[in-house]
């Protein structure tokens, strides 16, 4: 009902619903990528150490969460018409879910009984998880490149002065003086180059995991606070979330 020209019934709706909820295994690859970088960054991991213990613990958590939420969904016959697509909702539209009823009042609903509830539990909450997960991550690696950047610094600089006292006290010559200074000058400007570059790295990572999510969550959000959405919200719903 309310859908312009439809086609399919309930079968070809959860198939869709299962692979649209599947892909929740996109945004955990992002976040154990962010972990992955992590290892080799902070704790100096080989990638033959990666590729043995952590990449399949890695990919077993992701697929099996992925493809299991998708066989919970299924079971519990959750994917119904969502509006944009079948995905986790309540059939039919605006039926009485159980959270929402009191004692002893029975839900209405043919299918998808309490969706609203399996909607966070299993995708945007999880989701949301591994953007923040994500910001944690890559705040750990820019604070480790700006550690190794000023241990580097300290030793450099140090360096110099002995150089440049040592030098002193064979000549007596100021031109080691105008050498240090210049020297000092370089390296402030190349102070922190790197931990800028990681920096400016880990918030087009993370933006772009808010630019493609925002839109859908403040949409779900509206839904489920309201009860309806607009129009232009569910159109950058439907053109971002395809773009991750």
């Amino acid at each position: 009902a309310g859908v312009y020209e439809p086609k399919g019934n309930v079968g070809t709706c959860a198939a869709q619903g299962f692979f649209i909820q599947a892909n929740i295994a996109s945004p955990i690859y992002n976040f154990m990528l962010s972990v992955q970088f992590l290892l080799r960054v902070k704790y100096g991991w080989s990638e033959k150490r990666i590729g043995q213990r952590a990449e399949p613990i890695m990919h077993l958590v992701t697929i099996a969460f992925g493809v299991g939420t998708s066989f919970l969904c299924l079971g519990l016959e959750l994917f119904n018409d969502s509006t944009l697509w079948c995905w986790v909702n309540a059939s039919p539209k605006g039926c009485s879910q159980s959270y929402k009823n009191g004692d002893g009042v029975e839900t209405d609903c043919e299918r998808g009984d309490n969706a609203e509830i399996y909607r966070w539990a299993i995708f945007f909450g999880p989701l949301w998880a591994c953007i923040v997960g994500c910001m944690v991550v890559m705040a750990m690696i820019f604070l480790t490149v700006r550690a190794q950047e000023n241990k580097m610094k300290n030793y450099q600089f140090s360096s110099a002065v002995s150089a440049s006292v040592h030098s002193r006290r064979q000549s007596a010559s100021d031109i080691h003086d105008a050498q240090l200074e210049r020297k000092r000058k370089e390296d402030e400007r190349r102070q922190h180059k790197q931990s800028r570059q990681v920096a400016f790295q880990a918030l087009r990572f993370v933006g772009v995991f808010y630019l493609t999510w925002a839109f859908a969550t403040v949409n779900r959000l509206l839904q489920l606070i309201i009860g309806h959405s607009y129009f232009w919200l569910m159109f950058l719903h439907t053109i971002f979330v395809p773009m991750q």
